[in-house]
């Protein structure tokens, strides 16, 4: 399905949102993030989900412009670095950037991490992040967050296991750091909330 849908203000409605394109390809498993008045999806599968047949990685990425309705697809010069075709992976933006991390690529999953300018403006450009500190196991289904300059990873399917594990990415310093105990993570969490609501 690639209809993009929103709920209704005064209802319970679902509505579709208007394209003036038709160039995007239906898809799964990919990530979808909000910067400024735009919506940036990025990878995920294509094919046919039910059937599992012609199932296809992909590490395109698109806006679609609330205004107007448009969807663009953001084009990269042949042979320039850029994140290998995945699917259930994280997607965050900080400070104008989007961030990709980690995901499945058909054959394994992974734990790399990539990010790209969404300002205008600025190049075009996909970089890898190269972290410090304890890595994340390669993994996909997570959910991620961003907070205080940090962005967490919970959980996650790494093999037949899944975890309960979360692991913070400090932006201004580049490290990663991993969860120690239940009561290290409450005493996070609580101080997060306590610093996002001052």
């Amino acid at each position: 399905m690639s209809a993009l849908l929103h709920p209704g203000e005064l209802t319970n409605n679902v509505y579709e949102l208007f394209t003036t394109t038709h160039l995007f390809f239906s898809r799964y498993h990919h990530s979808a993030v909000v910067h400024e008045t735009s919506m940036f999806v990025f990878g995920g599968y294509t094919g046919d989900i039910h059937s599992n047949s012609n199932l296809t990685n992909r590490n395109d990425l698109w806006e679609y412009r609330f205004g107007n309705g448009y969807w663009n697809e953001w084009r990269f010069p042949a042979g320039e670095k850029k994140p290998a075709a995945r699917a259930a992976h994280g997607a965050a933006v900080y400070s104008g950037r989007l961030f990709v991390f980690a995901g499945y690529d058909g054959n394994a999953r992974l734990n790399d991490m990539w990010h790209i300018s969404l300002t205008s403006g600025e190049p075009r450009v996909w970089e890898e992040v190269h972290y410090t500190g304890e890595s994340p196991p390669t993994c996909c289904n997570f959910p991620v967050a961003v907070s205080n300059d940090s962005m967490f990873v919970f959980s996650g399917q790494s093999g037949a296991q899944i975890t309960n594990s979360l692991f913070q990415f400090h932006f201004k310093v580049g490290r990663k750091l991993h969860f120690l105990s239940a009561l290290a993570l409450t005493a996070t969490l609580l101080a997060v909330t306590d610093l996002d609501t001052d």
